[in-house]
């Protein structure tokens, strides 16, 4: 299906507003899908709105929406409501600019009585604009400071009431369906918005008291969880240069409250635990175990007093999970943890066990046998709590920690690892993708400026945080980097290091989406050399070569797996005729036999360098690619037969036994170049033959030898044992003693 033109998303938006202008109020929810299905096909429209025409139909969408939201259906209010939602998504700054209009209008729907889903709705919209604004100083100077604050008192008019003529004192109401939505809202926008929020931070305060522990009415469990998240992020709102102070001292008094509800809790055995210096706990006698248990007054955290074992277990569970909520909450500033006090806390839990044997020593004999039995039977809950709170203190370093060792040891055993550590180690590789991916690690979405053409010239200008970098805009939180540098730094390492084949499929595709996402150029490179087999069953999966080469196709280490090329040898010797090591010792193997009007067509090195100096570091281009001749074969020996014919043996000396075939006429003027005559002389004659001075009368015109390293050390044997008689005479005598030696008995003789 072809791409829709401006000129198409013009009439779509105006077929919108005609449908949302004839629509009765009764019909226009069943006709939202389609409607919202249709903006989304104009969103470039709405982000960029340069035509005339196109201005023009976005205003008349804003207008019809402003109507809907001021009617007095409530069936138009909900459809408005969900229209603003759309549009705000992808509205550019002049449009956002205009928004203040419809947050006022929406905070009066939630004043009305409407449904639960209107208000709902309500709600998330007005969250949505208010993160959208974040973005632009300007617009949250003119538009989120003068209506938050009335939105935060709205919220907390639907949540709760005023009691005991106080204006900070807050209880909740009856009706508790909003409850949930409106923490949720207010974990979202208190990061951003700390100082607006800070006038309402001792209402706050007394309202989540009552709704972070159980109660004699019913929360259920993801508002208890809302709730604890936003009060564990209170220290957001403290005075400046005191969020550390606060957040250290309402951790501290948690943990006292939680020692306070354990003396109580565990009253009907002797504990072995003993308070550490400073730490003030009630000191229970006899009156107070003939009572029943409770806690008669509020501890240091403030919450409600309980009554009844099963009351006092749900307390102490309670407090441990707001503890967990202190530790996954992130913070504004780094904060010092009282690790030592948790540590104390959670081993004085850890302690009370179920009793193995019939040990009385530990019961408190004036407590009835029913209430400890209350006790035993909750102690598992309390220590899965403990373990979560641990858990939730020591995740993060605990995290980077194993990150840190995973890539110290995978490098030197992960080829090694069998199925069944692969297949354990998922979570942790699922883990280290997530990480990775952490949406903090990744830069905002920026909302476009209108673009500058004849159209918009006079509304271009008038936005000022046009001219404010992103990272003055953007609303960064606090992360954790230790954690994304440490799964950042294992991420090519899994996927270099591991075998892919018995590594379940949907962990490599999270690895490799990992990799493509975060644009981490090993982590591609890896997965690319270390591609995932196929099975019996099913096709290799695809290869990620094509993200890889899009981000970094100009990469040196990049551009041989898309473009390959023959292996660079170095080259032994300088000039145009030098000779390769290792063609060298080829000839020397008994496979590849060369006759000796053979060595004329030697072939030439495997790039030309006349008139430079040789540079091992030199890389080859595009320009050296015609200077390259490629031995036969690479990877492969030939045959004999394929030599022969690639050198160019004729039949005649093809049909010469091998062992005259083996011996090298040495002619001078027949091989190709100084330098080679002088290095093939220089490494198979004796010293005293090759002569490299200018005399050539002590040269010999012909000299046959058998090839080979073990005849070289055999003229090197006779080299040391020749008397001072001529050339001629002493070449006479090897030459006799090497025809009565063949190639094996030679080197038998030099072993």
């Amino acid at each position: 299906m072809a791409p829709l033109n401006s000129r198409s998303h013009e009439n779509i938006l105006n077929a919108v507003v005609e449908e949302l202008s004839d629509t009765r109020a009764q019909d226009i929810p069943l006709r939202i899908p389609s409607l919202v299905k249709k903006l989304h096909q104009c969103q470039g429209l709405i982000e960029h709105s340069g035509s005339a025409s196109a201005t023009s139909a976005i205003s008349r969408l804003n207008t019809l929406i402003t109507a809907k939201l001021s009617s007095r259906a409530p069936e138009k209010r909900w459809a408005g409501i969900v229209l603003v939602k759309t549009v705000i998504e992808w509205s550019n700054w002049d449009i956002l600019s205009g928004a203040g209009q419809w947050t006022r209008i929406i905070l009066q729907i939630l004043k009305k009585p409407d449904s639960v889903q209107t208000k709902t709705l309500g709600i998330v919209t007005l969250t949505r604009i208010f993160i959208v604004l974040a973005k632009f100083p300007t617009l949250v100077r003119e538009l989120v400071t003068p209506n938050l604050p009335a939105y935060l008192t709205t919220c907390l008019n639907l949540i709760s009431k005023v009691s005991n003529n106080s204006s900070t004192n807050r209880s909740l109401k009856d009706d508790r369906s909003l409850l949930q939505y409106v923490f949720e809202s207010f974990n979202i926008l208190l990061p951003r918005y700390a100082t607006i929020f800070r006038p309402f931070l001792s209402q706050l305060e007394y309202l989540l008291r009552s709704c972070i522990v159980h109660q004699d009415y019913i929360i259920n469990t993801p508002t208890l969880n809302a709730a604890r998240k936003l009060f564990a992020g209170l220290h957001f709102c403290a005075p400046k240069n005191t969020n550390a102070e606060y957040w250290t001292l309402s951790l501290r008094s948690l943990v006292k409250q939680t020692h306070t509800t354990s003396t109580y809790v565990f009253r009907s055995i002797i504990e072995d635990w003993r308070p550490p210096d400073g730490l003030v706990l009630p000191v229970l006698n006899s009156f107070d175990f003939a009572q029943v248990i409770s806690e008669p007054i509020k501890g240091p955290l403030g919450v409600a007093v309980w009554t009844e074992m099963h009351c006092g277990i749900a307390r102490l569970i309670d407090c441990l999970h707001i503890m967990e909520s202190f530790f996954i909450v992130e913070t504004a500033i780094p904060v010092a943890i009282p690790v030592g006090a948790i540590m104390d806390l959670l081993c004085r839990q850890w302690s009370v066990l179920l009793p193995t044997s019939n040990v009385v020593d530990m019961y408190n004999k004036e407590i009835g046998l029913d209430e400890r039995s209350k006790l035993f039977s909750g102690l598992p809950e309390i220590h899965v709590a403990g373990l979560r709170a641990l858990g939730a203190m020591v995740r993060s370093e605990l995290r980077a920690s194993v990150y840190l060792l995973l890539t110290t040891l995978l490098p030197l055993c992960g080829l090694s690892l069998p199925k069944h550590c692969l297949r354990g180690m998922s979570n942790i590789l699922r883990r280290c993708a997530d990480d990775c991916l952490s949406t903090d690690n990744f830069p905002q979405a920026t909302i476009p400026a209108p673009q500058s053409n004849e159209n918009s010239k006079h509304k271009s200008t008038s936005n000022p945080d046009a001219f404010t970098s992103d990272k003055e805009a953007s609303i960064s939180k606090s992360i954790d980097s230790k954690v994304h540098s440490a799964a950042k730094a294992l991420l090519p390492i899994l996927l270099y290091h591991l075998d892919v084949s018995l590594m379940h499929p949907t962990v490599r595709n999270a690895l490799d989406r990992a990799a493509v996402l975060t644009n981490n150029k090993r982590a591609m490179l890896g997965s690319v050399l270390n591609h995932a087999p196929g099975t019996a069953d099913t096709d290799p999966p695809a290869s990620i070569l094509t993200h890889l080469v899009r981000a970094y196709g100009g990469a040196i280490e990049i551009d041989p797996l898309v473009r390959p090329r023959l292996p660079v040898i170095a080259v032994s010797g300088k000039g145009t005729g030098g000779v390769l090591s290792d063609e060298l010792d080829d000839l020397t193997d008994e496979r590849f036999a060369y006759a000796p009007e053979d060595l004329a067509n030697f072939p030439a090195p495997l790039f030309s360098m006349e008139g430079k100096e040789e540079d091992d570091d030199v890389l080859m281009d595009d320009g050296l690619e015609s200077s390259i001749k490629p031995a036969a074969s690479f990877g492969k020996r030939p045959d004999v037969g394929e030599v022969e014919q690639m050198e160019g043996i004729d039949d005649e000396s093809a049909k010469q036994p091998k062992e005259e075939r083996r011996k090298v006429a040495v002619q001078p003027s027949t091989l190709p170049g100084n330098t080679f005559l002088d290095e093939y002389r220089a490494a198979i004659l004796p010293e005293e033959v090759v002569d490299n001075d200018d005399d050539e009368e002590d040269e010999p015109e012909s000299f046959e030898v058998e090839m080979g390293p073990a005849l070289t050390r055999l003229m090197a044997k006779y080299e040391g044992e020749e008397s001072s008689d001529d050339s001629s005479e002493s070449n006479y005598d090897l030459e006799a003693e090497v025809k009565d030696h063949d190639v094996e008995d030679a080197a038998d003789y030099v072993r």
